[in-house]
């Protein structure tokens, strides 16, 4: 069972319940203030036990946040006892009882159900055994034996219905996180399956670029060496055309390993690789700025840039909790600088890990460098500054957090 504070909704339960069992201790109490003849008649032991009683009767106030949560049953004992003996004592005029019907209010938070019923059954007989003999007529202890057992039946459905509320919170807070971890893997899965169709792609490029190549390269090839000889066997107009041929020929086969190359390595264009990534990224919400002058970067650089991007994305969607991210690149003379910023939650210390390391080797093998801050709260910020043209001999491989 919790031992952390109530709400502030069941601290004013609890106040209220307390303030009932209170109002039963002043009636008893004030009732023999105000009368000269009770308050002369009040053994002092009298008193002493109704003081006792109170001070008990306080110290149970944990009782209502935590019902029959087996932390007071010292005090729940404690609290019969007392009020057993002050009725025992005196009975103020048939006012002391009331005591009784006090102790069966908070007994009942205190004690599991067998308990609460013997305890009932228990005062039931004190007072049919002991009240006569103090003057309490058989109407009286009827009536307070009907006041025992409706104040017994209250607390039972008031902790009953305390139970209810806090199984309905606990429940509500599982599922809050079921419901998290559930769209954790929604997440995951949205990103794997986006990374799936990506690799696709990939592998299919792959496929034709090698399909064309072994054929159409091969076979223009092997035309560009027929017409080479054909140049040396022909003369007059038409060794012209033959020359001719041979260099469409060429000029068809450069054009064929330029295509095989393009579809191998990825389009080269920047601007449409990063607005396809953004496009393919389920979570978070991808906004792309690209500054003028940005498509002349060398192949190299836009793959690395492209991947730096993914993963930051991944990261964001990951460890984040991002619902919105900006991609931004823009030329800074000789350097193209790419920054993602995301707003996740942030983290107080970065961690290096394999993602992190990974794209910081990508950008320092073509001589940039990788810069990472972020704060409690203040999502993650990575910027990437790469040489246009690639690798400087020399260059930094650092990241910097």
């Amino acid at each position: 069972m919790s031992t952390t504070s109530a709400p502030d909704g069941t601290a004013a339960r609890s106040n209220l319940l307390l303030a009932a069992g209170v109002f039963g201790w002043l009636v008893v109490i004030l009732s023999c203030l105000i009368r000269a003849d009770l308050r002369a008649a009040a053994p002092a032991l009298w008193w002493v036990a109704c003081v006792i009683h109170l001070c008990l009767l306080l110290s149970l106030r944990g009782a209502f946040d935590h019902p029959r949560s087996g932390r007071w049953h010292v005090h729940g004992f404690a609290l019969l006892a007392v009020g057993l003996a002050a009725a025992g004592v005196w009975p103020a005029n048939g006012l002391t009882p009331v005591l009784l019907v006090t102790n069966a209010w908070m007994i009942g938070f205190v004690f599991h159900r067998p308990w609460v019923i013997a305890i009932l059954i228990g005062q039931s007989i004190f007072l049919a055994v002991v009240m006569p003999t103090q003057g309490l007529d058989v109407t009286g202890v009827a009536g307070y034996a009907a006041l025992l057992a409706f104040a017994t039946l209250m607390v039972e459905i008031a902790v009953r219905e305390a139970h209810a509320r806090q199984l309905a919170a606990t429940t509500m807070t599982r599922l809050d996180e079921a419901n998290a971890v559930l769209q954790g893997v929604t997440v995951e899965l949205a990103s794997a399956h986006a990374r799936l169709a990506d690799q696709s792609r990939v592998e299919e490029r792959l496929r034709i670029a090698r399909d064309v190549h072994q054929t159409v390269g091969h076979e223009l090839t092997a035309l560009s060496i027929n017409l080479e000889v054909a140049s040396h066997l022909t003369e007059g107009d038409a060794a012209s055309h033959v020359a001719a041929a041979l260099t469409l020929a060429k000029s068809a086969l450069t054009n064929v390993r330029d295509a095989v190359s393009t579809m191998r390595d990825g389009s080269g264009n920047l601007r449409a690789e990063i607005e396809s990534l953004a496009a393919s990224t389920p979570s978070p919400r991808v906004s792309v700025d690209i500054g003028p002058q940005v498509d002349s970067c060398g192949r190299e650089v836009v793959g690395v840039l492209v991947r730096v991007a993914r993963e930051a994305l991944m990261s964001a969607a990951r460890h984040s909790s991002a619902e919105t991210a900006v991609i931004r690149i823009v030329r800074d003379e000789d350097v193209v600088v790419l920054r993602v910023d995301d707003d996740g939650q942030g983290i107080l210390v970065v961690s290096e890990g394999n993602g992190l390391r990974g794209m910081a080797e990508r950008v320092g093998q073509l001589g940039g460098e990788l810069t990472l801050t972020t704060g409690p709260g203040a999502g993650f910020h990575l910027e990437a500054r790469i040489p246009v043209e690639g690798p400087v001999p020399g260059g930094p491989e650092q990241v910097r957090s």
